[in-house]
């Protein structure tokens, strides 16, 4: 006989194998089983949830084979069960995280830009047109990605109404930047983004704007509240629109 043989012989003869395949819970533990693996119509909660169950059946399969008594059975059903929620609980957002296989926050970070667009109060005819911009994502007044562009058409100045000069600026990931090649879940871990352009004057009053960052093909859109600026323009409260509806 061949080795295989001899291995799906001794499996079939297995008394363990012989109950777990025998147990009321085996045929949704083994449907749930291939509705996960095969990933059918399924969300990262709803998978998430087959997990769990399918973890609480094949423990409560193998326990009940070493409790002969039937009422000590029902209290360990019911007692595992409240073990499961506790712990599912407590990593209940971790869970999902790691059942999201196409998450794209989970993707390493490869190329990255950021469109900027921002409109100040101005009635000046006077103003500089061209000038170099930067804007980086921050956390605990630690830069965690910088994107930057010197003075080149790549960021300029408008005039778009007797009272507005709109900046505009498309700025490219450097490849050597610290945030290159690790999970673009990091940046969600930023406080608030910070914008400069060298061409805006001091005591600016901007009155809107937006950023959309592209990490990979994921797209950030965070809009620029108004404000008026001390050099540099700030961005607060940016969690949500990092995360998206993802995360």
């Amino acid at each position: 006989m061949h080795n295989g043989g001899m291995v799906c012989k001794f499996i079939e003869n297995n008394a363990l194998v012989r109950h777990f395949k025998a147990h009321w819970l085996y045929y949704f533990v083994a449907s749930d089983f291939v509705w996960v693996t095969s990933n059918f119509m399924t969300t990262p909660v709803i998978t998430a949830i087959a997990v769990v169950f399918l973890v609480y059946g094949v423990i409560a399969i193998l326990l009940d084979a070493l409790i002969p008594q039937k009422a000590i059975r029902w209290v360990m059903y019911f007692s595992l069960l409240a073990v499961c929620i506790l712990i599912t609980h407590a990593f209940w957002s971790k869970l999902v995280y790691a059942c999201d296989k196409d998450n794209p926050y989970k993707k390493l970070l490869i190329t990255g830009t950021a469109t900027i667009e921002v409109v100040i109060d101005s009635n000046s005819e006077d103003f500089e047109i061209w000038g170099g911009s930067e804007i980086a994502l921050v956390r605990k007044n630690q830069n965690i990605l910088v994107m930057f562009t010197p003075t080149t058409t790549e960021s300029y100045a408008q005039k778009i109404g007797n009272n507005e000069i709109c900046y505009r600026a498309t700025i490219n990931l450097n490849a050597n930047d610290k945030s290159v090649g690790k999970p673009i879940s990091d940046l969600t871990n930023a406080e608030y983004v910070k914008i400069h352009f060298q061409n805006m004057p001091q005591n600016s009053k901007v009155t809107r704007g937006v950023v959309t960052f592209i990490f990979n093909n994921l797209p950030i859109r965070i809009p620029i509240p108004a404000q008026t600026i001390d050099n540099v323009i700030i961005i607060k409260d940016i969690q949500k629109d990092l995360l998206g509806k993802r995360l």
